[in-house]
Order: C-alpha cells, then sequence, then structure tokens
C-alpha cells in the first residue's frame, strides 16, 4: 500500500459526513437532483461521451467506474486491458477497461476515463456505476435529505467544514486506474 495518498484538504472529509444539513450557507455550489429508491442505491444522470444520457449508482465505494455492456456497444471505446476489482463482499471480479471520451453530470466532466465493463448490469437494466474516481478533482457533499449532488467550491466548502463531523479518510490510488477509499470507525 505505498500508495496511500493523503486526502486533498477536506473534500471527502465532508462528503461522508455532511448528511443533510442545509441551514449552511449556499455559495457558488452548483447541485444535481439524485434519486434513492427503496433498494438504498443512489442514483445519479450521467452524460456518457457527449452523447448519451445515462442513469447510473453512483458507489462511494467503487473504485473505478463500470458500465454495461450494451452502453459500451452505443459508445466509441479504446481498450485498454483488464482489471482485477473486489466486491464488497470479497468476491474478485476480472473486468474489461476501455477508455471512453467522457463523463458529465452538468458540466463537471472527467475526460477520458477509464471503465470496466460487467454484463451484471445489462441484467438489471442499469446504465453503469459510478465511482470516486470521478469526484478525484470534484470537491462535493451528498445532501441525503434533499436528495441532491452538491458540487462545492472551496468557498462553500469551507462554510459548511464548521457544521459537520469529520471522519478520517484515506485514499489508495491504484496505478491511476481506480481510487478506493478506507476509514477506521466502529458501527
Amino acid at each position: 500500500m505505498k500508495n496511500i495518498i493523503a486526502v486533498p484538504m477536506i473534500i471527502l472529509f465532508v462528503a461522508f459526513t455532511y448528511l443533510g444539513d442545509s441551514t449552511g450557507p449556499q455559495v457558488d455550489q452548483r447541485s444535481f437532483p439524485i434519486k434513492m429508491p427503496q433498494g438504498g442505491n443512489i442514483l445519479v444522470n450521467v452524460l456518457v461521451s457527449d452523447s448519451i444520457d445515462c442513469r447510473f449508482i453512483f458507489d462511494t465505494g467503487g473504485g473505478i467506474h463500470v458500465i454495461s455492456n450494451s452502453l459500451l456497444r452505443r459508445i466509441s471505446s479504446v481498450p485498454q486491458g483488464r482489471f482485477t476489482a473486489f466486491r464488497h463482499t470479497g468476491e474478485r471480479i476480472d473486468l474489461e477497461v476501455f477508455k471512453i471520451k467522457a463523463l458529465n453530470i452538468g458540466g463537471f466532466r472527467q475526460e477520458n476515463p477509464l471503465v470496466a465493463t460487467w454484463s451484471v448490469l445489462d441484467s438489471f437494466k442499469i446504465d453503469g456505476i459510478l465511482s470516486l474516481k470521478f469526484f478525484e478533482d470534484h470537491p462535493f457533499t451528498l445532501d441525503l435529505r434533499d436528495s441532491v449532488l452538491v458540487f462545492e467550491t472551496p468557498t462553500s466548502l469551507f462554510a459548511k467544514a464548521s457544521a459537520v463531523r469529520f471522519v478520517p479518510v484515506v485514499l489508495h490510488d491504484n496505478r491511476g486506474k481506480s481510487l478506493d477509499i478506507f476509514s477506521n470507525f466502529r458501527v
């Protein structure tokens, strides 16, 4: 685990502890609706390759973006090899990896992201899974009470910092392909 990196600013501290206190200042933020169906997944709209509107599961534990095989067939992509990932259950999955043009949420973009494909998503009619890798350069908070994803500015993030409880996290960057998050706490 040589590649463990420090958390930049307080981005992820706030992201996982801000659970909906909307009383703080709303300075220069841009927010986007999320949906949380009964299954507990967080769903967010993502524009894929500047042309296809998709619904992705936002997986805060996901290290790499994953898209369905049917979505991959609809966009241009460049094969990048294979990637071994481990699900939250410990199950190993070996995935094909591709580079695509972009992922976009309301103008917040990730250019040329790596995405893995997983046929299981097709069987559940899910377009993809958005990982933390998208948010590596985009500070954000999740307001679960009002069901919005908020992209923060340094000003708005600083304003919220005084009203939240911090949870220390450690990020692990896996060769620039995936971004995993770890935290020590008791449930």
